[in-house]
């Protein structure tokens, strides 16, 4: 619904202060500070959301709204408050209108047609923007219809034109417009704008219609342009629906037909086409064959096709590209089949990666591009090889025969200096006395019960420089025999025969210290 005709009607009678009385284009401005003016334009948004069910509203020419001197000469203007151009009371309007509508209908639309840089005209309004859920790409649609409106021969010096909306395309939620401007007042038909004759022309509007349904963004075709009308839009008659009896413009519109579906069933082309990770350039430089390769990538990063654009008459039936991917590629469609209306070249179903190493790339892939030509593939991955797995795992000779020199370079052995400073540390530290304890948790963890008089004994060693090697067995060796006295032993195969002898050691010289 076009907003700002219905509006410009209906309003002209509630505008009263000398500065909403000059005219811009064929749209009124407002006076958006005042109560009344404010209540009618929100009522009529929502009457045509509420009584008509439209999917969504379209707000013209906001650049004239939103700046003071827009169309406007030096002294036909009145700055604002802080001195500049912004006309605060419409952007203010703007805000209110998109979160009233959004409030009451949050499934429907409302876009800006917009055609300057001010920032944040599809964020929301809590974050300082305007509101609006999208963004006519003005920049996209001049320079693609300028691109391809040009010979193909020369299209390599226009090369930038149709890749610089990637620059800026995340800064908005855009929509993609071939809207009804693009087709009126003398400029011709979509049709009519493409260069060459008979089936070079209708092959030009195919290749533009599916960079357009591949292209991030939401899609604005106007009526005619889906099947190819020649003549420009004229409102007061109809569609030249009469040409859907020729095999050229009944390509066109099956063509359009496919790129509606695909755009809704592969979910690569919708998922994150707002978001950066949802592109990824594969060939954007190759402006001397007129080339241009990208992908367009689903939440699932293996959820991806391939979009190649052959914008020159010239096949390239082995165009390699380098990539780091292992897998292959399977053919969705492209637009030169016959039921199209085009030549109906060979194009491969299937492409394979290869191994190989191709402009810097691990690997390669080669496609066949017929000119004039998209062509649409989605990946399937395969499994990638482990690095060792293409030479036996042996390391290389040089290092086999320095491996012993270097292993006992390694090694690390303390000198005498720093045992002979580690003991004096050591011996610094020990406790003097022998009463020192280590507390009662400590000692339960690392050592069990009973391990508080082992530490006593270790204390005092230390200090009378006794080896703690020998007294902890001897204290075992106590604690044992304690035990056989309380509790006598059984024999049991399952005792080793080291503990007995250590055991019965220890017997024999506590009773030979008695003995003495």
């Amino acid at each position: 619904m076009d907003w700002g005709i219905l509006t410009e009607v209906v309003c002209m009678n509630i505008l009263t202060d000398e500065k909403d009385s000059i005219r811009t284009g064929r749209a009124w401005i407002f006076n958006y500070g005042r109560n009344e003016v404010k209540s009618f334009l929100l009522s009529n948004a929502l009457f045509w959301i509420d009584e008509f069910h439209v999917d969504g509203l379209r707000v013209d020419a906001v650049a004239s709204m939103i700046y003071l001197d827009y169309s406007r000469k030096e002294g036909e203007w009145v700055p604002n408050e802080y001195g500049g151009n912004e006309n605060l009371e419409a952007i203010a309007f703007l805000k209110a209108m998109n979160e009233m509508v959004y409030h009451y209908h949050p499934d429907i639309l409302t876009i800006a047609e917009e055609s300057t840089a001010f920032a944040g005209v599809s964020h929301p309004t809590y974050a300082g923007g305007l509101g609006f859920g999208m963004k006519w790409m003005m920049g996209w649609m001049h320079d693609t219809l300028k691109y391809f409106g040009q010979d193909p021969l020369y299209r390599k010096y226009s090369h930038n034109q149709i890749t610089f909306s990637m620059i800026y395309n995340y800064s908005e939620n855009y929509v993609l417009p071939l809207s009804h401007d693009e087709v009126v007042y003398g400029k011709g038909s979509l049709l009519g704008r493409m260069p060459g004759e008979g089936k070079d022309q209708f092959a030009n509007l195919r290749l533009m219609i599916g960079y357009m349904f591949t292209h991030p963004g939401a899609k604005l075709l106007f009526m005619g342009g889906e099947f190819g009308q020649r003549s420009e839009w004229n409102f007061a008659s109809q569609l030249e629906w009469g040409v859907l009896n020729y095999e050229s413009h009944m390509g066109i519109i099956e063509w359009s037909k496919v790129m509606n579906h695909m755009y809704k069933d592969e979910k690569s082309l919708h998922e994150l086409c707002t978001k950066p990770e949802g592109f990824s350039w594969v060939r954007v430089d190759d402006w001397t064959q007129s080339v241009l390769a990208y992908e367009r990538i689903g939440i699932d990063p293996n959820d991806k096709i391939i979009v190649i654009l052959n914008m020159t008459p010239v096949d390239r039936p082995q165009y390699r590209i380098g990539t780091e991917e292992f897998g292959s590629w399977q053919l969705i469609d492209h637009s030169d089949k016959e039921v199209y209306w085009g030549r109906g070249r060979n194009v491969p179903e299937n492409v394979n990666i290869e191994e190989g190493v191709w402009e810097t790339k691990a690997n390669s892939m080669e496609f066949s591009l017929p000119g004039l030509t998209v062509v649409i593939y989605k990946f399937k991955a395969g499994k990638k090889k482990a690095k060792g797995m293409l030479r036996p795992a042996t390391a290389h000779p040089r290092a086999t025969a320095q491996q012993p020199a270097e292993a006992k370079a390694k090694e690390i052995k303390p000198s005498k200096q720093i045992a002979s400073s580690v003991s004096k540390k050591a011996e610094a530290k020990a406790p003097v006395e022998s009463k020192t304890k280590l507390s009662k948790p400590f000692v339960r963890r690392s050592l069990g019960e009973g391990g508080s008089k082992l530490n006593e004994q270790k204390a005092k060693n230390a200090a009378e420089k006794v080896p703690v090697k020998k007294v902890v067995v001897a204290k075992v060796a106590k604690k044992k025999v304690a035990v056989k006295k309380n509790t006598p032993l059984k024999s049991t195969a399952k005792k080793s025969a080291g503990i007995k002898s250590l055991l019965s050691n220890g017997v024999d010289k506590k009773k030979g210290s008695k003995k003495k």
